[in-house]
């Protein structure tokens, strides 16, 4: 009986892990072969994720809805990048600017197109993806060089907060950049 106990609480755990998987899916893409590995200065655009959705996700006003967007944007998409891109300069837009930046060799900028939600236990309504019109741009020639649209998703545990859903979100759309970015 003991053996059937140790066997089935790591399966369990096993199962559940990979229920919680992050993944993203790349929609459609140009050129395909692109290389960004050149690019050592790069900068990140802010990645809007809708300032209507605060009373949606329950929150008490859109400036702490703000707050969250800043946070998923500065402490999320550019710190994951940095992290995932060790030796590469990531700088990025500290709020919503829209602006091209001044310095840099490549600007990423990143245009939601929709986010797809459902509802946690048919009670508070929480984002499950969120779909991204990407463009990288040479910022000395405002030239584009790529463009794709890009799913970034998280599936597993249903119970997680509005936060936590979107940071696991956020975190699979850097996993994508930092992979355009080291080919």
């Amino acid at each position: 009986m003991k053996k059937l106990f140790f066997v089935q609480i790591p399966a369990l755990m096993i199962i559940f892990l990979a229920g919680c998987m992050s993944r993203y899916t790349i929609m459609n893409e140009a050129p395909s072969g692109f290389s960004a590995a050149k690019y050592s200065n790069i900068h990140v655009g802010w990645l809007d994720l809708d300032e209507s959705k605060w009373k949606d996700y329950r929150y008490e006003s859109v400036d702490k809805w703000k707050v969250t967007i800043r946070e998923m944007n500065v402490l999320g998409l550019q710190k994951f990048l940095k992290d995932l891109l060790p030796g590469r300069t990531i700088t990025g837009d500290a709020e919503k600017t829209g602006n091209f930046p001044a310095n840099g060799d490549l600007y990423i900028k990143s245009t939601l197109m929709e986010i797809e939600e459902h509802r946690n236990f048919g009670i508070n309504l929480i984002p499950r993806t969120i779909t991204v019109k990407v463009q990288f741009y040479d910022v000395q020639t405002k030239q584009e060089l790529y463009s794709s649209t890009v799913n970034a998703t998280r599936v597993g545990a249903q119970w997680t907060t509005v936060e936590a859903r979107l940071d696991a979100i956020v975190f699979n759309y850097a996993k994508y950049l930092a992979g355009k970015l080291a080919e």
